[in-house]
């Protein structure tokens, strides 16, 4: 195994173990309840479309990109990871990678420049995961 897929393989291993540790205030459904068993078509369509959401928002308001992330897409996001895990790391790694990323990004004081590019490949990250567990991966219309 080469060098760069040792340390890629170990950062996926090392966000698969934070999964329990990030909060998602019970947020992810309209009734407050984390769901459980594999993620729906309705939670991933859910989930992107926060993502997209974000999208059309832009930079220009924190707290509504953050009220967006956290309300309608991070628990999503952890839970189509959990659920790609076994069948995709590499997948599912990446998902985690670009999450943390956006995660940063909204922690950035000012958000960078690069905020659109970092939502949209979590968005392509985010559909792969979907399609290797076997659900449509929605798109960002425009």
């Amino acid at each position: 195994m080469s060098i760069c897929r040792y340390v890629f393989t170990l950062v996926a291993a090392l966000a698969l173990l934070a999964l329990p540790a990030c909060s998602d205030d019970g947020k992810s459904s309209p009734d407050g309840a984390v769901p459980e068993g594999p993620v729906t078509q309705v939670e991933a369509d859910r989930t992107v479309s926060g993502l997209c959401e974000m999208l059309r928002i832009g930079r220009r308001d924190r707290d509504a990109l953050n009220d967006v992330f956290f309300d309608q897409s991070h628990a999503g996001l952890h839970r189509i990871a959990a659920d790609a895990q076994s069948r995709d790391r590499a997948a599912t790694g990446l998902l985690l990678e670009r999450k943390q990323l956006v995660e940063n990004d909204l922690l950035a004081d000012p958000i960078p420049k690069t905020f659109d590019e970092d939502i949209d490949s979590l968005v392509h990250a985010t559909s792969g995961a979907l399609r290797v567990i076997d659900l449509d991966a929605p798109r960002c219309d425009g």
